[in-house]
């Protein structure tokens, strides 16, 4: 198996002339990389931790009365950002894959979590390196089978390779819309292969031994890499 497709988001006035970038949180030397942002547009920065600093290349006075448009670029789906924040105001987490940029310009692709806080007013989004490749690279990945489906069940194919054909005994043609479930049956594990999925949903990928069949119901044992995959415009 190769890469799968995820779909690849009342405010009181703040003065944010005075900014708390000196707080050290308890936290912060042992919790990942993230940075505090305001859940209204346009998303000011409230404060950053030292490991997210040293991943970006900023400095605290570099970053102080910015917002999150400092680290976006030309391959950042900003949708995706907002979708998150806007989540993490309602008192949900979310997390996304997401292509953002060091202060020198260097395209990171990691995985990004929106977390709520108690008020609604701010957000902590968390920032590990993400495993996500873009639709072009995962297109390319032709050194085993590999198929791209939807993010969400019935996890629909979009594209196999032909490697995926001739290992489970049907054209390419024939795979199009159809469900992944189609390869599953009486011994495959659903619920991991569910939860691999979801794990690329969020920007990482995960790598498992599952039973699947064939076409004719062969049964055969597949070790299954599930690789998020940045969704296309």
């Amino acid at each position: 198996m190769g890469a799968f497709k995820t779909e690849c988001q009342t405010i009181r006035p703040i003065d944010f002339s005075v900014l708390d970038f000196d707080r050290v949180e308890d936290e912060a030397s042992n919790s990942d990389p993230f940075i505090e942002v305001s859940t209204a547009e346009p998303y000011r920065i409230r404060n950053v931790s030292q490991q997210w600093l040293d991943n970006f290349l900023f400095s605290r006075e570099e970053i102080s009365g910015r917002t999150l448009r400092v680290i976006c670029g030309p391959a950042t789906r900003v949708f995706d950002l907002k979708q998150a924040i806007a989540t993490a105001a309602y008192g949900k987490q979310a997390s996304s894959p997401v292509c953002l940029y060091s202060s020198v310009g260097a395209c990171k692709m990691m995985s990004v979590t929106a977390q709520p806080s108690a008020s609604g007013e701010t957000c902590k989004l968390t920032m590990v390196p993400s495993d996500a490749v873009t639709y072009k690279e995962a297109i390319q990945m032709d050194d085993c089978s590999r198929a791209i489906i939807s993010a969400h069940k019935p996890f629909m194919i979009e594209q196999v390779n032909g490697p995926f054909s001739y290992e489970f005994g049907m054209t390419q043609e024939l795979w199009m819309q159809k469900s992944l479930r189609m390869i599953q049956g009486p011994r495959t594990n659903s619920a991991s292969f569910s939860q691999m999925v979801k794990g690329a949903s969020d920007g990482l990928s995960r790598t498992e031994e599952l039973v699947m069949y064939t076409s004719d119901c062969q049964e055969i044992w597949c070790e299954v890499s599930v690789v998020p995959v940045l969704a296309t415009d």
